[in-house]
């Protein structure tokens, strides 16, 4: 996720669900990743400092911080896994 938004998406903090399952070089198409696949993923991510998912209204939305570079996230993935 956030290479696809360094790289596809500059400057945008937040990259919408809808994107990532299905806009070309996203998570979704490059790994196959089914929507409810990503979603288990992003629960099991939701409580790291750094990312915040916004699901209200008509957002659904992934925030991430600037900071946090992409290896990091998958180790604190892991990490939340167990």
């Amino acid at each position: 996720m956030v290479r696809y938004r360094d790289r596809h998406r500059p400057g945008d903090t937040a990259p919408s669900v809808p994107d990532l399952l299905a806009a070309p070089n996203s998570s979704g198409p490059v790994c196959q990743i089914r929507k409810d696949r990503l979603r288990a993923g992003l629960e099991a991510l939701k409580s790291q400092p750094g990312l915040s998912l916004e699901s209200r209204a008509d957002l659904d939305q992934i925030r991430l911080t600037e900071n946090t570079q992409d290896y990091e996230w998958m180790a604190r993935y892991s990490k939340a896994r167990g």
